[in-house]
This record gives structure tokens, sequence and C-alpha cells, in this order.
């Protein structure tokens, strides 16, 4: 598989920063410098920059290509990157994700080539899809079209587009916007989330443990853990409360990746979590009993 070109969009405006965002250091190192490195990392070549402060940029040792549609919103900066690196894939991300890891730019490049009918992979968390994405070569037209037509939310974008979201760690898309984010919150940085297997909740359950099921409605309905109180992902932000009790709550979804996100979440409001790895298929495939319908 032929390796994409890495885009590291610099050519905001950063407003709300009150200076050059791509310029702000993290831990030392600017964050477009810290962004092309996690490019790399993850598999990208050549990686680049587009639009921004070529002078300063190029003092990073960073490339630099112009940007005609500087400050103009990251769906023409996207479309952009798809004609320069063309006939190439493009990883494509924003400059203010300082924290984000080889791991997820290879999950990204994997999204891609697990889908070979998608036009977009989209690095994606609790909070929804980021600044972070995997684009086929032959996207630029339809997202050209979007443009046309009066589109300019990347999230609209995306879902007219039939993006694919892969689940990401939040530490990994850290959004730093304004000064006050550079500073990273230490707690949620070094929050490990603990896992078990099926055969372990299954004894863990049997001793009267709490399930949350944070799978949609109709894949519930369909088949769940006996037992487990259905809170669907989207809705954990409001219903943190169903994740309290006394000891650890468990929380399962259908593989363990939406699970893990909001265990990522409801840990952060000191709540003990226990991830299910795996999830309700490889409950399903040990054969154990499910229920199914509305609990």
């Amino acid at each position: 598989m032929e390796r994409p070109a890495g885009v590291v969009l610099t050519g905001g405006s950063s407003t709300r920063m009150g200076a050059d965002k791509a310029l702000v250091a993290v831990d030392g190192v600017p964050m477009a410098r810290r962004v092309a490195d996690a490019l790399a990392a993850g598999g990208c070549r050549p990686v680049r920059c587009q639009g921004g402060d070529r002078v300063a940029l190029a003092a990073l040792g960073l490339e630099v290509v112009a940007d005609d549609h500087a400050n103009e919103g990251p769906l023409h900066a996207i479309v952009v990157a798809l004609r320069s690196a063309a006939p190439a894939d493009v990883v494509v991300s924003a400059c203010d994700l300082p924290d984000l890891d080889a791991a997820t730019v290879a999950a990204l490049i994997g999204g891609g080539a697990a889908n070979p009918h998608a036009l977009v992979v989209v690095a994606a968390d609790l909070r929804g899809p980021h600044l972070v994405s995997w684009w086929r070569a032959s996207a630029a037209a339809p997202l050209a079209a979007l443009l046309d037509v009066g589109v300019r939310s990347y999230r609209e974008a995306v879902e007219r587009l039939g993006g694919v979201e892969v689940a990401v760690t939040t530490a990994a898309v850290r959004n730093v916007n304004r000064p006050g984010d550079v500073a990273r919150e230490v707690s949620s940085q070094l929050m490990v989330i603990a896992e078990i297997s099926v055969d372990e909740l299954a004894d863990r359950l049997a001793a009267g443990a709490r399930l949350v099921d944070v799978r949609e409605t109709d894949e519930y309905d369909e088949a769940h853990v006996p037992g487990a109180l259905l809170v669907p992902l989207g809705t954990v932000p409001d219903h943190v409360d169903a994740f309290r009790g006394e000891g650890a709550t468990y929380v399962i979804c259908r593989s363990g990746a939406r699970s893990m996100r909001a265990c990522e979440f409801v840990a952060q409001h000191g709540i003990e979590v226990v991830n299910v790895a795996g999830g309700t298929m490889a409950w399903l495939m040990t054969g154990r009993e499910h229920a199914t319908g509305a609990a």
C-alpha cells in the first residue's frame, strides 16, 4: 500500500489564541512541528505544512506549501491538500492537536485500507469527529462539489461523504485553541482505564456488578448482556450519574472501542469504570446467555 502524504493545516487565523497557533510551543516544541512528527511517525510520506508563516515554519525544518484559500475554513484547505498531493491519499491534521500520536495516525490509515469504498476516515472520541482525518485521493472532486453548494462545516461534509469514524483516545485529540489550553491537564493525560475480558465480566456480574451498555438502541435490542443498562454513547455526558455506585461500573459496547471512549469521559468525573475488552461480540462468541429487546 502506497504511503499517504501528511498535511498539517497551518494557515488558520488563530484569533482565539492571539498568536500563530502553529508556532505556539507545547512542552518546548511548536505545535506544527509536533503534529508533523506524529504524521511522519504514523506512516505519512512526505509531510508538509499548508499555509501560514513560510519563513518561521521553514526555520523549524518544515516544508510549506502555499494555500490560496487561507482563512476560508478547513474544507477549502483539504481540497487544496488533496489536489497538491494527487495521486496520493492524504492524512490531514489541524496544527492545534499537539498530542496527536503515531498510533492515531496509523489507525486512520488502517481505516482507509479496511474500508475500500470510504472517501474519508475521521478520528472521533466521545465528543465526535476531530480535524485529523485520512482522505482518499478521489475525494477532492466530491468535496469541492460540497463547497460549491455552500457546505462549510467539516462535520457535515464528513457525514455527507459517508465518513468512517475511528475511535481514538481523547488525549490524542486534545485541542489547543486558547492560551489557557496550552497547559495540559495532567490528571486526564495520566489516566489509565482498566480492562477485563468477558470471562472476568461473567464472574463480576454473578457477584452483583453493574454493567452499562453504550451502544445504540437498535444494537442493544438485538442482543445484550442480561442486566446491562442502556446509555447510548452520545447521551453519556447527560447521564454520568448512571455510572455511579458502590465499586466499579463495567462498560460494554460492540467491540470495546466506544466503551473505552465512554470510560475515559466518565472517569474524569471521579467514577471508577472498567472497560470490557471485546465487547458484546466477544460475549456472544462464548455462547453465553443474552437478552433481546428493551430492558
